[in-house]
C-alpha cells in the first residue's frame, strides 16, 4: 500500500510553508523550548532573520514530507556539519541561550574523549506535524536523508535527541549509538537548572549512526 505522504527535498517554494511549520511545531513539540518557555512567535521571529541561508544552505538538501492527498508540508529535516559551530551564542536572544549551551556541551562531551569521523552530519531539526505523528514520517526523513548523504559521500550521521519519541525511534528501533548524555537535572546554566523541570525522558543524546 501506498504512503499517504511523500518525501522529497525542499526547495524555495516551500520557503514559507517550512517556516510556518517548524515555528509552530517545534515550538511546541519541543521540550528544551518548552522548558524555556519560547512562545511560538518568539521562535518564528527568532528563525525569520536567516531563515533562507539555514533552511537551504546547508551541505544537503533539506527534506520535506508532504501529504499527498493535499500537498500540504508535514514534515521537515534540516542537516548541518558536524561538529557544530557555536561561535554566535553571545548574540542569541536570552531565552535560547541556555539551549545552545546545553549543545555545545553535550558535543564537547563526545569531541573531547573521540576524534569524529571524517564528513559528518548533524541532524539540525526534525519535526513533524503534530495531526501526523505516528504514521512513520519521521523515519522515512531518517531513511532519506541517510541515503542522500550515503550517495553524497558523507560517512557518518550525528543526532540530538531532546524528545522521548526520537530517543525511542533513533536508539530503540534504529540502533544508534549513543556516544554522549547529560542529565537535564544536572545541567547547569549561569547558576540555574533550566532543563530541570523536564521528566521525560530524563536526558538528551547525542547519537551517530554510520553510513
Amino acid at each position: 500500500m501506498q504512503a499517504p505522504f511523500n518525501v522529497k527535498a525542499l526547495t524555495t517554494d516551500h520557503s514559507n510553508q517550512a517556516l510556518q511549520l517548524v515555528a509552530n511545531e517545534f515550538s511546541t513539540g519541543s521540550p528544551l523550548h518548552q522548558a524555556m518557555g519560547i512562545t511560538q512567535q518568539e521562535y518564528l521571529e527568532y528563525l525569520s532573520g536567516g531563515w533562507n541561508a539555514y533552511a537551504f544552505g546547508g551541505p544537503i538538501r533539506s527534506l520535506g514530507a508532504f501529504c499527498n492527498s493535499s500537498q500540504q508540508l508535514i514534515g521537515c529535516l534540516i542537516v548541518t556539519h558536524f561538529p557544530v559551530s557555536f561561535d554566535n551564542l553571545d548574540t542569541l536572544p536570552e531565552k535560547h541561550k541556555p539551549i545552545a549551551a546545553l549543545l555545545q556541551t553535550l558535543e564537547n562531551k563526545y569531541l573531547n574523549h573521540n576524534n569524529h569521523p571524517h564528513r559528518s552530519l548533524l541532524v539540525d531539526l526534525a519535526v513533524v506535524s503534530h495531526s501526523h505523528r505516528g504514521s512513520g514520517i519521521y523515519q522515512q526523513l531518517r531513511t532519506t536523508l541517510h541515503n542522500n548523504a550515503a550517495s553524497s559521500g558523507y560517512k557518518s550521521i550525528f543526532g540530538e535527541l531532546s524528545s522521548s519519541l526520537t530517543q525511542h525511534v533513533c536508539v530503540n528501533k534504529s540502533a544508534h549509538q549513543v556516544v554522549a548524555e547529560i542529565n537535564y537535572k544536572d545541567f547547569n546554566y549561569g547558576g540555574r537548572t533550566p532543563f530541570a523541570t523536564i521528566e521525560d525522558p530524563r536526558s538528551i543524546l547525542l547519537v551517530n549512526v554510520s553510513l
